[in-house]
């Protein structure tokens, strides 16, 4: 429940900050806002992951199907996105580039950050105790996993 609220609350804050700014109007720097974004979640996420702390919903589940079915954590988080994505269209919800560029590639990005974040912040990365769930994106970063 915690990291719930705190990503609420956080979210909340950084909407508002962002709020602030202005944009100047134009494709050109909504792609780069867009993009300087999406790098931050996924780079945050992957960090996030790394830490063996509590999970969100959605990385918890995409660690434990990458330790079920012996994925690579760029698969089952692919699954959970693709997933989300069909109820989208089911319920004919709105989305453009941005929706379809990240239920494709968060998967690949986090795994990325994730490696970065054992290697390079966490000195040779976590272990997995008590069910943390970081020896899914161990075994992958390592590449012990083929599928």
């Amino acid at each position: 429940v915690i990291p719930i609220a705190l990503k609420g609350l956080f979210l909340d804050l950084s909407k508002a900050a962002v709020a602030r700014w202005a944009i100047p109007p134009g494709f050109w720097p909504g792609c780069t806002c867009f993009l300087l974004g999406y790098l931050l979640v996924a780079l945050g996420t992957g960090i996030y992951v790394s830490t063996g702390f509590a999970k969100m919903p959605i990385d918890g589940l995409m660690l434990a199907l990458a330790e079920r079915f012996c994925w690579r954590v760029q698969r089952a988080r692919l699954a959970i996105e693709l997933c989300g994505f069909a109820v989208l269209l089911f319920v004919q919800g709105p989305f453009g580039g941005g929706t379809v560029l990240i239920t494709l590639t968060i998967g690949q990005v986090v795994a990325a950050a994730s490696a970065f974040s054992q290697k390079w912040l966490f000195a040779g990365g976590c272990t997995d105790t008590a069910g943390s769930g970081t020896r899914a994106i161990e075994e992958d970063i390592h590449g012990d996993r083929r599928i």
